[in-house]
């Protein structure tokens, strides 16, 4: 069997991958291929998720967006 080294963490995987470890590779490349600007609109969309859902606390002087 081939062996591969795991990108980030020092260590030797037997092949055949499994199905967790594409998923963890995927999400670890996804991650790190997005632009500075990409990753905070994703954290803006959240923050508002969140906020619409209930899971924020309530904040004073708190704006999300310029729809607010």
């Amino acid at each position: 069997m081939n062996k591969k080294t795991h990108p980030i963490i020092d260590r030797t995987e037997e092949e055949p991958v499994t199905y967790q470890a594409v998923e963890d590779a995927q999400l670890y490349d996804s991650a790190f291929k997005a632009t500075p600007a990409q990753r905070l609109a994703w954290l803006e969309e959240m923050l508002q998720l969140a906020h619409k859902a209930g899971a924020l606390e309530k904040t004073r002087n708190l704006k999300l967006s310029d729809d607010d």
